[in-house]
């Protein structure tokens, strides 16, 4: 760690109790004990063979690092020059670390993968602490120690510390035990350092907190050293001992810098390019050093781990006496100052009991484990004995064919349904080798799995198919502590039955297509970084009708056909699902925006052609909503937007191919805010009629009055029916609040002379109630008003369903007439004209705009007008709105209505609206009819 001398800020010294003439620290004949213990552990540890050329490969490092070291002081340079070849030589210790350590992470696996990574990432924190710190001494902007850059390096020994202690191990000791083993080591060696450094720290010249930090660097580093050389003695290493010891020696030279480091930053005279530094890149490069040892042993084959014996339980009483001692240690150290006063007798006073707590909770726990864990294995190990017949009487009745292996593969049991499903075992028998029952490919299959079960003590099921036997097998292996026990079984018969239950699921028994649940499972898949995902929502547009009027096998093969013409549409291996009823979806992955749009015009084209089926030659057409997460939508909602633009692309005029946007969605909130409102509109006081007079253009009176729904919203002011009469069919609100309408039309109808009728606009989804009838019976009663004064004005869309029309016979018996509205915008067919007798046609407005100048439009009404006459049915012209118009629709039907007559008006306004026309009437000479449509207009203004 390259770390400048930091200023002094801390109060003066103490200089009481400090030897006089001590020029060696205390602490440097300790090091040497320590190095002089550990070396030869370590040596032993090392791989025999090796340890020549990796002496001699050391040596020839060290030199050249030393020569490197000397460079500066050979060649003469000054300071500057001097200091910025020692930084980067600084650095290239913790880089060579980290790059290393990165690649013998990738050339591993399984828990020794994890250690490396560890140990990089201590290096990379390593390596950035550094480099904060040559960056403040170069700017010249040294900050007070410590500093942000400190924290790096304490991170740093925690990540050494694991990866330590995972590297090379099969298993792991239990967390708890773990940071039981590391408190009680850092809280034993900051106890070891604090006295080493006893003098540097009274004579401090840094601030109490700065103290503490400074020579918490060396204690954190020497537990890690003690917890390296625990985890080399105690612990089986393998091959993987010399990079173990190289670790060992690299925490070890680490621990013995930061001792020197922590005494230089006391005594404020570190200096850059000291022995501090020396041994900072020396544990960089061993840890380097460990790393080329690990990617050399790599790819060499597994050398077998030997846990060695368990020991006996150990008396409970045990537990107390390690916790007795340290804390007698401790609290004679704490009381008597030899730890210092003031805040440090307060921390040794605290820590002395965190760590005689640990100490004993530890032992307590451990050695109470350990006595249960006995109790149990006696236990079992009896009834196990006990057992043992029954056992294998039970294993002979199971179902399941059963084998049992030893450690070395070797058959131990068997039962008899094992031998008639593998007639080999009749050869082999007992105490034979197991993989001599199998041919080669069967091996092949089952033995590296079953190797695994071995390695990780875990299960393992499988459903495996058998060329050999020509079989399916459910097998399933246990391991049993000493070997693994097979429980195998012929499937052959019910894998065929699941797998045909399986595609009856995931498919659509109509179309062949597949099934909704399974579209669901595919938008709900993972995407890569870089993929996309698109699904095109399709609806038949015309399908309702034909599947009405032709029939459910017409309407089943049209669906066979469409899903066959969908199929052929997209590539071989797209995932083509039908949701249900009309509606088609299809997954792609990785389309463009524009390529989904040709896609789905390609679609409704194919589908716009028509379709030939059973005599009927049909056009169900289509309308495409698309969604694609390059467009905005989310893989979570992908088919609710592509179900948004679908909706947005039925509502534009069917046909159409709409892609998803943002601006839909809120439309789409928006309606159903609006629906949601529409749902208590009729409760709250929100719905009201508006009548429109219809006037009979022999009499120049009013006949009656068409009742227009309307809503006042208490936001939104008044909405258009255009709006929410949509909404309310769509939803099926119409139904209530189509009686609502019918009942308060009437009521307001009673009020009125009985010559004047009333007229109400009815839906399909009214008609198609079961109670439509019932209603308006009701209603008349409810209201007594003669029956012949109600009409019900219907378009021509409630027509296409044969259930609706005797419903209207129905109706029409009651003696309520019944008015086809904006007829000749619908589908115009003269055959319903003939089905049914309707008592008026509407004429729409869109026809009667353009008269009389346009010659085709008169030529159009004159056309209805006759045919209606010759039905015997009236003629209302719809939308009248000037004078022109008014005289030549006067001579042709039998009512107008529009605004050249009158607007529609409350219920209020109408007694005054009559009497106005009454008195009108009455000043008008008798052979000249009044022109009630200018009346009205001048009276408005």
């Amino acid at each position: 760690m390259v770390r400048p001398a930091v200023p002094s800020t801390a109060p003066p010294a103490y200089d009481e109790g400090k030897p006089k003439g001590l020029d060696v620290p205390p602490w440097s004949e300790l090091i040497s004990n320590m190095t002089t213990i550990l070396c030869p552990i370590i040596r032993m540890k090392l791989a025999r063979r090796a340890v020549l050329s990796r002496v001699c490969l050391g040596a020839v490092a060290a030199g050249s690092l030393a020569a490197l070291w000397n460079l500066p002081r050979w060649a003469s340079w000054n300071e500057d020059i001097s200091t910025t070849w020692l930084a980067a030589l600084q650095l290239a210790g913790p880089l060579a670390a980290f790059v290393l350590g990165c690649l013998a992470a990738l050339a591993s696996k399984g828990r020794d993968r994890t250690a490396w990574q560890l140990l990089a990432a201590g290096s990379l924190f390593y390596l950035v602490g550094n480099i904060a710190y040559i960056l403040a001494a170069l700017s010249g902007d040294v900050k007070a120690f410590p500093t942000l850059p400190d924290l790096a390096f304490f991170l740093m020994a925690l990540l050494f510390a694991a990866g330590i202690m995972i590297y090379g191990r099969r298993q792991s000791l239990p967390l708890m035990i773990t940071a039981c083993n590391f408190i009680l080591l850092y809280g034993a060696v900051i106890f070891g350092v604090r006295f080493l450094l006893h003098y540097e720290i009274k004579d401090s010249l840094l601030n109490e907190f700065a103290t503490m930090v400074a020579f918490l660097y060396p204690a954190l580093w020497g537990s890690v050293a003690a917890l390296a050389v625990i985890r080399l003695v105690l612990y089986p290493s393998g091959a993987r001992r010399l990079p173990i010891a190289l670790l060992c020696v690299a925490v070890l030279v680490e621990a013995a810098a930061d001792l020197i480091y922590a005494s230089q930053l006391m005594r404020d005279v570190f200096q850059v390019g000291g022995w501090a530094h020396l041994l900072w890149m020396i544990s960089a490069l061993t840890v380097a050093w460990a790393a080329i040892e690990h990617i050399l042993l790599a790819r060499a084959p597994e050398i077998e781990f030997d846990d060695g014996k368990q020991e006996k339980p150990r008396l409970l009483g045990q537990a107390a006496v390690p916790a007795l001692i340290l804390f007698l240690i401790l609290i004679t150290g704490t009381i008597s100052g030899a730890f210092g006063r003031g805040l440090y007798q307060y921390f040794a006073a605290c820590l002395t009991i965190v760590l005689t707590l640990t100490v004993g909770l530890r032992e307590l726990w451990v050695i109470k484990t350990r006595r249960d864990l006995h109790s149990i294995a006696e236990e079992r190990l009896f009834k196990l004995s006990e057992s043992e017949d029954q056992l294998t009487s039970v294993l002979e009745s199971t179902s399941d064919s059963v084998l049992v292996l030893d450690l070395d593969w070797t058959i131990r049991f068997f039962n008899r349904r094992a031998l008639e499903l593998v007639p080999e075992l009749a050869e082999f028998g007992v105490g034979s080798r197991y993989w001599n029952l199998f041919r080669r490919d069967e091996r092949e299959i089952f033995e590296p799995s079953l190797e695994r079960v071995l390695a990780t003590g875990e299960p393992w099921e499988v459903e495996v198919f058998s060329p050999a036997r020509q079989m399916w097998l459910d097998l399933r292996a246990f391991p049993t502590g000493n070997g693994i026990s097979l429980f195998f079984r012929d499937i052959t018969e019910q894998r065929r039955i699941r797998e045909e239950n399986e595609h009856l699921a995931q498919h659509d028994f109509l179309t062949g297509l597949f099934s909704r649940s399974v579209f669901n499972r595919r938008i709900e898949e993972e995407l890569g970084a870089n993929d996309s995902r698109a699904v095109l929502v399709i609806d038949l547009d015309f399908f309702k009708e034909i599947n009405d009027t032709k029939g459910h096998a017409v309407g089943d093969a049209v669906l066979v056909e469409v899903a066959k013409r969908v199929r052929n549409c997209v590539p071989q291996h797209t995932l083509v699902a039908r949701l249900g009823g009309d509606e088609f979806a299809i997954v792609l992955e990785n389309w463009l925006p524009r390529e989904l749009v040709r896609l789905g015009i390609q679609v409704v084209e194919t589908l716009s052609r028509p379709i030939v089926e059973l005599g009927h030659s049909l056009t169900v057409g289509a309308s495409v909503g698309i969604a694609s997460t390059h467009a905005g939508a989310g893989r979570a909602d992908l088919f609710i937007k592509a179900d948004i633009a679908l909706y947005d692309a039925k509502a534009a005029g069917r046909g159409r191919v709409m892609l998803f946007e943002p601006s839909m969605e809120a439309r789409i909130r928006d309606r159903w805010a609006l629906m949601a409102d529409l749902a208590h509109a009729a409760e709250n006081g929100e719905l009201e009629l508006a009548y429109q007079p219809l006037l009979d253009t022999a009499s120049r009176r009013t006949g009656g009055f068409e009742a227009l729904l309307r809503w006042r919203h208490p936001s939104r002011g008044m909405i258009r029916p255009d709006e929410f009469i949509p909404l309310a069919e769509e939803s099926g609100l119409i139904i209530a609040i189509g009686e609502w309408a019918l009942r308060a039309a009437l009521a307001e109808a009673a009020k009125w002379p009985e010559e004047l009728s009333v007229a109400v606009n009815i839906s399909t989804r009214q008609l198609a109630h079961a109670q439509f009838l019932d209603t308006i019976i009701t209603a008349l009663m409810d209201t007594c008003i003669d029956h012949r004064r109600l009409e019900l004005e219907v378009t021509e869309s409630a027509l296409l369903s044969e259930t609706n029309l005797p419903i209207l016979t129905e109706i029409n018996h009651l003696g309520v007439g019944i008015a086809l509205d904006d007829f000749g915008t619908g589908y115009s067919s003269l055959s319903y004209l003939q089905r049914f007798q309707f008592s008026k046609l509407k004429i729409d407005r869109s026809f009667i705009r353009s008269v009389p100048a346009d010659a085709k439009s008169k030529a159009i009404v004159r056309t209805v007008v006759d045919l209606a006459r010759t039905l015997g049915m009236h003629v209302t012209a719809e939308g009248v709105e000037t004078a022109e118009q008014f005289e030549w629709i006067a001579e042709n039907c039998d009512q107008v209505q529009g605004y050249f007559i009158a607007r529609p008006m409350s219920a209020a306004e109408i007694p005054a609206y009559l009497a106005f026309e009454s008195d009108k009437n009455r000043t008008t000479r008798s052979d000249v009819p009044p022109r009630v449509g200018l009346s009205t207009r001048k009276r408005r203004a």
